[in-house]
């Protein structure tokens, strides 16, 4: 936290921007998700995402550009180190984010669910 908040060495809106509209669209977080768990090919990718060839490899074009994903061995595609972080912070954001509360709360499905109940598990 002390480097974000280091004027030296703050984080400029610029890379923020690269990083979040790379992982910005429903897309290329299917593509990082499926990384998530592993190496996949291009073949894997197109089955998991049910792209066609040129949208998945623009997408993956992009993936790379911004750092999170990397092609280290012919047609197999592997989050990097700042891939899996971005990705692993953002999950661990989202798990105990107010917004997902909010959201358990609108869920019709989980109505039955007290908003005591839903606040006390959750904060």
């Amino acid at each position: 936290m002390d480097l974000i908040m280091n004027k030296e060495k703050r984080i400029s809106i610029e890379d923020k921007t690269v990083i979040l509209r790379a992982m910005g669209n429903s897309n290329r977080l299917t593509i990082l998700t499926a990384l998530s768990l592993g190496e996949k090919t291009l073949t894997d990718l197109k089955e998991e995402t049910k792209l066609k060839r040129t949208a998945l490899s623009n997408h993956l074009t992009k993936l790379i550009r911004a750092g999170l994903i990397s092609k280290p061995y012919y047609n197999k595609y592997c989050l990097t180190s700042d891939g899996e972080l971005f990705y692993r912070t953002f999950d661990s954001a989202y798990l105990k984010s107010d917004f997902k509360a909010k959201k358990l709360l609108d869920d019709p499905q989980r109505g039955q669910f007290s908003d005591s109940f839903v606040k006390s598990f959750f904060g």
